[in-house]
């Protein structure tokens, strides 16, 4: 398929989107930044504390698997914080 001259919307929550957009331009495609949801991290402290809660039960489980990049960039943060060091016996999956 022959993208060069081509106008696409990007759709993706940045910063992804800013990737995309650079990657299409240079294929010779016009790419629209159009982001359809933003993401962030959650600042309400009784759901961080139930977050905290689980990535501290997470040696309990067989497998861990991430859905997206930014899903594996929080979850990394959470677990510096609660992880001085991985568990042992989980499998990672991103």
């Amino acid at each position: 398929m022959q993208i060069s001259g081509k106008t696409i919307v990007i759709t993706r929550p940045e910063p992804e989107n800013q990737h995309s957009c650079a990657f299409f331009k240079t294929l010779g495609a016009n790419p629209i930044p159009l982001p359809m949801m933003a993401i962030c991290p959650i600042s309400d402290t009784q759901k961080c504390a139930s977050i905290q809660s689980q990535f501290f039960d997470i040696d309990l489980y067989d497998f861990v698997i991430f859905v997206s990049k930014n899903a594996v960039r929080e979850a990394i943060k959470w677990l510096d914080r609660c992880w001085p060091m991985l568990p042992e016996g989980v499998v990672w999956v991103g």
